[in-house]
């Protein structure tokens, strides 16, 4: 299979596990059309319509995720006409992401996001899309997931969307609000059922194509993904690139590379904006699942390395307010 990949984001980290896997990949396929691409909403509408109109699978983007992506004045509408309570300057609590895949009829997948903004330890530094998460799978029964994904769904299904989708939430005391939305699959969440599961990437890929598809089954109850960057990322590009040392197979299978490229035997990152990507984990409990990760990580050397050391330390106690709360 070709497939095309055109994205900064966690899709990028897609690449190298599709090439793995025996498929022609990269972010541009020259010679012939793609079978597959995954495209960022600001990619060109007419190049997207033209991709379809010849038979490509094009996931990530249309004109409804584009507008959803693009028009925050389309996106504060959208959230109120599922009936959800929009945040305000004042609203405070804590962050949750209710977070899932869509195959065009009904949810694949879905979890429970705890998710870190903050470039450094101890919420220090600027703020990100996703500097860490911590991702739960058991949501079945969880009241929160349920009042979030059930208006969803009927929505989803009238857009024939397929993909990735995300609702940010703040939980009060009294109440849930939702602070953003989006469809985008260059969401650093994606990782976290690609580590969770059995099926191949491919598989994954096409199983959101196929109305008719089951859910992906999960492995673990838990899932992590750690951001990993070299300085001053995310402020300036890196006056030239750096060497990794440390990539095995073992490790490789829990990375997403972003900004790396490899030379021969030689893997390198900083060439666009030093953002080497995401190692991932899965585990039955938070303690388990972040160890994993940081035993990972600790393989990986980078001159400028940096990343936050405390992923997961304070999920627990979050993850026991929402049960006190009966939302999961």
């Amino acid at each position: 299979m070709r497939i095309a990949i055109y994205s900064t984001g966690a899709a990028r980290g897609l690449i190298y596990h599709l090439n793995q896997e025996g498929h022609s990949v990269g972010t541009i396929i020259a010679s012939s059309l793609p079978d597959m691409s995954i495209m960022e909403p600001t990619a060109e509408p007419s190049y997207i319509d033209s991709l379809r109109s010849r038979g490509v699978k094009v996931l990530g983007v249309d004109s409804w995720t584009r507008l959803l992506e693009l028009d925050p004045s389309y996106k504060h509408a959208f959230i109120r006409a599922l009936g959800y309570q929009a945040v305000t300057p004042e609203t405070a609590g804590e962050h949750v992401t209710v977070s899932c895949f869509f195959n065009g009829n009904k949810f694949i997948s879905k979890m429970l996001i705890f998710p870190y903004k903050k470039m450094m330890s101890c919420d220090v530094g600027g703020t990100l899309d996703c500097s860490g998460y911590l991702a739960y799978f058991s949501v079945e029964s969880s009241k929160l997931v349920s009042e979030i994904l059930t208006p969803l769904e009927k929505f989803l299904r009238k857009a024939s969307h397929r993909g990735h989708f995300s609702v940010d939430c703040i939980i009060t005391k009294d109440d849930v609000f939702i602070e953003d939305v989006s469809a985008s699959m260059s969401k650093a969440y994606i990782t976290a059922l690609f580590e969770n599961t059995r099926m191949s990437k491919t598989d994954v890929l096409l199983r959101i194509f196929d109305v008719n598809s089951q859910p992906i089954s999960f492995i673990d109850p838990w899932a992590c993904g750690i951001l990993v960057s070299i300085a001053p990322y995310p402020y300036l590009i890196p006056k030239q690139p750096e060497k990794i040392t440390g990539f095995n197979p073992f490790n490789l299978k829990h990375l997403w590379l972003i900004d790396v490229i490899q030379d021969g035997d030689n893997w390198m990152c900083g060439a666009n904006t030093g953002c080497l990507g995401y190692v991932t984990s899965r585990g039955t409990t938070i303690q388990e699942v972040s160890r994993r990760a940081y035993r990972t990580l600790s393989n990986i050397h980078v001159e400028s390395i940096q990343y936050r050391s405390d992923i997961g330390k304070d999920v627990y106690d979050k993850y026991n307010e929402l049960v006190k709360a009966k939302l999961v």
